[in-house]
Formats: C-alpha cells, structure tokens, sequence
C-alpha cells in the first residue's frame, strides 16, 4: 500500500467517523420546546379543550381546599403527551387533575406548530365557598 493509499484511507475512516456522529447527534437530539406559560393564566390560554376536573366528593366532605398545580407536556400535534401533578391539596383532586389535563388539548402558538413541542403548567383552584367549585384563572365557566 503507498502512502497515498494509506493516507485516503485514514482520510475516509476519518469522515465515515465524523459523518456518523454527526448523524448520531442529529437522530437523538430532543424536540425543541417552547414556553405555554402566561403570566396569569399559564397554559390554559393556549387551550383548544380544556377539560375541568371534577371537585371529588371525599374532597368536598373533608374540607380540602386549595391550588393544583400541574405539569404538561404538549406534542406539536397538541396533544399532552406528559403529565406531572406538582402540587395538590390530597390525592383524590390529584388523581382528578392528572385525567383532565391527559384529557385536554392545545394549540401551539404562531408558526411553532409543526416544529417544536411545549410545555407549561396548569392551575386549578379547588374552592368550597359559596359552593363547591373549581376555578382556572382568567377564564369565567359558563
């Protein structure tokens, strides 16, 4: 083998290197994401469905009372693909809060859509004055 040979040889072990783990960094590279927080509402302003959690019964009778705050991670299609509830006053309004934000929906903002996932967080207030009620701020339930 010349030193010509030799040196294209090591020159295209080199690339085939280089090329793979570019590749490599391309496929495993995360989805990037954006913010679905507002200031105030959070991530219910970029609701197209969002589903209201019931206030459980067993809640309701011992008195509990308070925010749920929950995690969402949301496909570029809009549908939640993760959910972590990150603060609940027990585990029945926990439980609640978890299937309505599965169940719910959202549109991502401006031209974000087809390229990047988001996430934010839910607030739900659970409040048992005047009556049993869940509350989401910046939006009035008809």
């Amino acid at each position: 083998m010349t030193m010509l040979q030799r040196g294209s040889r090591y020159l295209l072990c080199a690339l085939a290197a280089l090329v793979g783990s570019i590749s490599v960094a391309c496929a495993s590279a995360p989805t990037p994401e954006i913010s679905l927080d507002d200031a105030y509402v959070g991530a219910a302003r970029f609701a197209k469905h969002l589903v209201i959690p019931l206030y459980p019964v067993s809640s309701v009778r011992a008195g509990r009372e308070g925010l749920a705050v929950i995690g969402i991670t949301v496909n570029e299609k809009g549908s939640v693909v993760s959910v972590s509830v990150l603060q609940a006053p027990d585990q029945e309004i926990s439980s609640m809060c978890f299937g309505a934000a599965k169940a719910s929906t959202f549109s991502l903002p401006g031209t974000a859509k087809a390229r990047y996932a988001g996430h934010g967080k839910l607030y739900y207030y659970f409040r048992l004055a005047p009556t049993p009620h869940v509350d989401i701020p910046g939006f009035t339930l008809k």
